[in-house]
């Protein structure tokens, strides 16, 4: 599959590969617009495998097997739950039912999320402080 070969490239492969496509008279503007429009590719792209792999595990769309719940865990664990759903393109809800049923606790996001939204927040007092907000 053609997705396994570009999975492995590195991102700044990809960044430097774009940007000597590029003519050399073209705006550099261009040339982050298209590093950009390739990460979305890429992103698709691996969205897809994934998916393919989740769905490779079971027989249908309906009802899912053992293997595939615990390669949801896997991804869940990695991601979250609403980066999961979106990737295998399976309601949240499913995933969340799947697991309380399983006794996981798993948080709505990533933990670097809640960083960032407490970084965010104290940004935001500081700022206020100075009368801006």
């Amino acid at each position: 599959m053609v997705t396994k070969r570009i999975k492995h490239f590195q991102w700044k492969t990809i960044r430097s590969l774009a940007i000597k496509n590029i003519d050399k008279s073209q705006h550099f503007g261009v040339a982050n617009l298209m590093v950009g429009y390739l990460y979305r590719i890429l992103h698709y792209l691996w969205n897809e495998e994934t998916r393919d792999q989740f769905f490779y595990l079971g027989k249908g769309r309906r009802n899912y097997t053992i293997k595939q719940k615990d390669y949801a865990f896997s991804l869940i664990n990695t991601y979250g739950v609403r980066a999961s759903s979106r990737i295998l393109e399976i309601p949240r809800r499913t995933i969340q039912r799947w697991c309380r049923n399983h006794g996981l606790r798993v948080r709505r996001c990533p933990a670097w999320v809640y960083n960032w939204a407490e970084r965010r927040r104290k940004r935001r007092e500081f700022w206020q402080r100075r009368g801006y907000y």
